[in-house]
């Protein structure tokens, strides 16, 4: 597993330092610090301000589902390479729904924002469990390299 150790003392050293508003919210320590593995093409389409809102559907309570608040910090790391931008969580919206009425609804709501395909929405049609996350105050840093053992797409960590 990533320990915060292994990436936090980059991230504050990193380019992050030299802009007034990610100085101070790297300071913040009531926030949590969240590590969210991304797969192609949707890196990508966040990387260029296209996909606004990052999702997870899980058909258990696994994280980030209630465990990410408005204002904390994610740090992206691409699938099989490094940590490559970090974001704030503007909002975050969780549900837990029974049947597919309700990612419907999300679809039609947020399908825009979310910038996925039909694959992904079929994909997802059996999900008991929707977080979505607002990006905000997007910013690419230098690549930094840390070692993932394992297959958790999301960790969350207190500092």
């Amino acid at each position: 597993m990533i320990e915060l150790n292994d990436f936090w003392p980059q991230i504050l050293q990193s380019t992050l330092r030299n802009d007034s508003y990610w100085r101070e919210k790297l300071s913040d320590n009531h926030c949590r610090i969240h590590l969210a593995l991304m797969t192609e093409p949707y890196l990508s389409r966040v990387l260029n301000g296209e996909k606004v809102i990052e999702s997870r559907f899980s058909t258990r309570k696994i994280l980030p589902y209630q465990q990410i608040k408005s204002g904390d910090i994610v740090v992206l790391k691409k699938s099989g390479g490094d940590l490559c931008a970090v974001f704030e969580a503007e909002w975050v919206k969780c549900w837990q729904f029974e049947n597919s009425g309700r990612i419907i609804k999300i679809k039609e709501e947020f399908g825009d924002g979310l910038c996925v395909d039909e694959v992904f929405w079929d994909r997802k049609k059996d999900a008991k469990y929707a977080t979505l996350i607002k990006i905000s105050h997007l910013q690419p840093i230098s690549p930094i390299s840390v070692n993932k053992p394992n297959r958790q797409s999301w960790l969350t960590y207190s500092r």
